[in-house]
Parts: C-alpha cells; sequence; structure tokens
C-alpha cells in the first residue's frame, strides 16, 4: 500500500520512501517521524507523541535533539523549508504537521511483488507496519477510496499479512518459519486472500530451499497454496511465479515451469522478484548472458533488496567480471552489513582464490548470521580442511552432522566433508 504526496511516495510494507519512483535513502527516525504524520495528515502530532514513537524504550535520549535532527533531515529529503514548508509545518511547542496533498493508494501489484530488503538502520521497521497497518487501511476509507477486492479491509488481515512479509523478506529459516505462521493467521480470517496464500507459497518454497522440507513435500505444499491463490485470483502474477519457481526447483522442471514464468513476466513485467526468480531460471537452463541481463534489471527495479544484490554480484563474479563483482559486492555490504549470503559469497571468492583466511573469516560471519545453513557449514568446514585445519573442520562437521533430521542433507554432502577432512590424515 503507498501514500503518494506531489511527486513523493512512501511504501508501507517495505518502509521505503521513493521520489519519482526512485528509491531515497533516508534513516530510521525520520522515517518513523514522516509514517507518524502521514497517519494523520492535517493533524499536529505533538512532540510527546513523536518521541514515544520514535523512542519507545529508550529514556536516555536528548529528545528535543533528536526530534529536530530526524525533522532536518527529513525536510532535506523532501526539499521542505521549515520557513515556507510545503510538507511540514512546526507548530511551536507543540509539533508537527503535514500540510500536502496526501493521495493513498495501492498498487498496481501487491506488495508481494517487491518484498524489499531494508537498510540495517530500518530493521525495526516491522514495529512500524504493525503500528500502521490499521491507520493507513482507515485513511483510504475516510478519504473515499474503495479497496479493491484483491485487498482486504480488515485491519487485522493486513496486520497479519504484512508481519509475515518482513519476517519472510530476510530468507532466514527462523523468519520464513513464522512468516508462515502470520500468512496462515491471515488466510483462517479471510480465506480468499489470494496474496496470502501466495506468500505462503513463496515461504514454503524457500523453506525447502533451506533443506528444512524434502524436495518433494516443498513442492507439493508450495505448489497446492500457489494454485489455490490463482482459483482465487488468476491474474495473480506472484502466484504464477511462485509456482513457476517450484516447479522448476522441486517439480517437473524448466519445460514445465516456462508457461507459468512467461503468464507471471505478462501480467507483471516490472516486478523486480520475479524478474529475480526468471534470471536464475535463465541461468539454470544454460542463457547465462540473457540471466545477467535480466538480473540487472530485476536489481533497477528492486534496488534495495539484498537477495538480488547478491545474487547480481554472484553473477558478475560467474562471468569472470571481478571488479564488478566486487563493487557490487560493496554496495550490498553498505544496505545491511549483517546479511549473511553476502558473506557466503565473499568466502567462495576467497576460498576459489585460495585465500583461506579471509574464506575462513566470512563463511563463519555467514555461520553467525544463520547458524544452522547446511550449505554455509558445509562451506566453513571444506575451507577449514583445505586450509589443513583438521580439529576444526571436525568440529563443524559434527554441527553439520546434528542437523540430520531437521534439515535436508544430500548424503553425498556429508561424504564429501568427511572425505576433505580424513585426507588430512
Amino acid at each position: 500500500m503507498l501514500i503518494r504526496f506531489e511527486n513523493f511516495e512512501l511504501d508501507v510494507p517495505a518502509g521505503e520512501l521513493r521520489r519519482d519512483g526512485r528509491a531515497m535513502r533516508l534513516q530510521e527516525k525520520p522515517l518513523l517521524a514522516l509514517v507518524a504524520l502521514l497517519e494523520r495528515p492535517g493533524e499536529v502530532v505533538t512532540k510527546e507523541a513523536l518521541r514515544a514513537r520514535l523512542w519507545p524504550d529508550d529514556s536516555r535520549v536528548d529528545y528535543e535533539q533528536g526530534l529536530g535532527n530526524a525533522f532536518l533531515k527529513l525536510r532535506e529529503a523532501l526539499g521542505d523549508s521549515a520557513r515556507e514548508p510545503r510538507f511540514i509545518e512546526t507548530i511551536p511547542r507543540r509539533g508537527y504537521r503535514f500540510i500536502g496533498k496526501v493521495a493513498p493508494d495501492l498498487p498496481a501489484t501487491s506488495p508481494a511483488a517487491s518484498p524489499v530488503s531494508r537498510p540495517a538502520a530500518q530493521r525495526k521497521w516491522a514495529t512500524v507496519v504493525v503500528a500502521t497497518a490499521a491507520a493507513v487501511i482507515a485513511l483510504v476509507v475516510a478519504l473515499g477510496a474503495n479497496l479493491p477486492a484483491r485487498y482486504p479491509a480488515d485491519p487485522f488481515v493486513w496486520e497479519s499479512y504484512l508481519r509475515g512479509r518482513y519476517l519472510a523478506d530476510r530468507k532466514t529459516p527462523e523468519g520464513l518459519q513464522k512468516s508462515v505462521g502470520y500468512y496462515r493467521q491471515a488466510i483462517e480470517r479471510d480465506p480468499r486472500f489470494a496474496m496470502a496464500w501466495a506468500s505462503l507459497a513463496e515461504s514454503l518454497h524457500f523453506l525447502g530451499a533451506m533443506g528444512l522440507f524434502s524436495h518433494d513435500e516443498a513442492y507439493r505444499m508450495a505448489s497446492d497454496a500457489a494454485r489455490r491463490a490463482l482459483a482465487i485470483d488468476a491474474s495473480l502474477a506472484e502466484a504464477h511465479a511462485v509456482l513457476a519457481e517450484t516447479t522448476f526447483r522441486f517439480g517437473p522442471g524448466s519445460d514445465a515451469a516456462r508457461p507459468s514464468f512467461e503468464r507471471a513476466l505478462a501480467l507483471a513485467p516490472q516486478s523486480g522478484v520475479i524478474r529475480h526468480w526468471h534470471a536464475n531460471f535463465l541461468a539454470h537452463t544454460g542463457r547465462r548472458d540473457q540471466a545477467l541481463v535480466e538480473m540487472q534489471r530485476a536489481q533497477r527495479l528492486t534496488p534495495l533488496s539484498l537477495h538480488v544484490n547478491v545474487d547480481l554480484a554472484w553473477m558478475l563474479y560467474d562471468a569472470g567480471r571481478e571488479p564488478e563483482a566486487m563493487a557490487q559486492i560493496a554496495r550490498t555490504l553498505e544496505l545491511d552489513a549483517a546479511y549473511p549470503k553476502t558473506h557466503f559469497l565473499l568466502g567462495h571468492i576467497h576460498r576459489k582464490e585460495r585465500r583461506f583466511e579471509p574464506a575462513i573469516a566470512e563463511f563463519q560471519r555467514a555461520v553467525e548470521l544463520a547458524p544452522d545453513t547446511p550449505k554455509f557449514l558445509e562451506a566453513l568446514a571444506v575451507t577449514l580442511a583445505d586450509a589443513g585445519n583438521r580439529p576444526r573442520a571436525r568440529e563443524v562437521f559434527e554441527r553439520l552432522k546434528a542437523l540430520q533430521g531437521t534439515r535436508e542433507i544430500a548424503p553425498e554432502t556429508l561424504r564429501r566433508v568427511a572425505e576433505r577432512i580424513e585426507a588430512l590424515g
């Protein structure tokens, strides 16, 4: 759901401010302040209310200075002036008021089409989503807008759905598992909420990719949820896309997946998420040059997506364009230095160049950020073995074996790691 004013738009679920369609960098506190004002356009939002919103758990902050800094940065981003305001009016000794013309809107594609990964400064955005979901829907209704059938009018359903989207965005096992619970909560309340079914399919697919289900189970559950979404809304591009992805990865294969990819792209050609999946599809079917072009397009459409940014870096490296790949990795780290896949890629690059010490450090960081990810543990164990550190390699290997029963780990993976360790004598 978007809130528009002049050439700006605030994507509430994603926690992103855009100008003329391009994402802007805005720190957490100014963004929270903007949301607070846009919830009540034309009304004074008191300093006390803003303090509670921006610093709910910290009584040691200099609130006056903090608020002043937040609004200074917000006005700079908006090109606004305190003396001659277009958007934000200061009410002396009381607070602030948004005076611009607000037009709440619903995007042409669902929030599920663009799950944007946020910079580190915005990790608390989940609290904003929860606090504003009902308020934004109320604002839509108050301004006389009608909610299309695709979008539920029940704030509880939106809140559950948005919690799920937030938790799913970083693609960690814990977050994805929790997102499944929230999507099912939304579906229980509104069984005809097609976007929740599509997002449930997406989370189930990724859990399968991480080994929490067998591939057969992942295909059965994810494809069933995607087909339920399409039975409700056959024009939902995200449902076609996740059906294509899970069919390709876990089901009948590329030939069966191709029609669903084509349908998804025809319905939502500007979806960065769908372009991202399609790029990986092209790469795995041998069309690497086309895949790189498609991944670059996905990155332009979703410039803050960590998942897309790191996959673009990986494709650039595989194409032999290492300087561009390293520059892309640096940009991804700037977005969020705690995204595990970025460190995994850096470890892979260092190991390939036989720079074992930095490779071990990067794989170790990936494991710290996502402790029970089999491919991270496998990479760390193998690199330790290659570096001649048998005791630590054995220790990590034992951690990997302990995941059997809770993660889908191929027997050949364990055999390969064991052979590398045993070769040390």
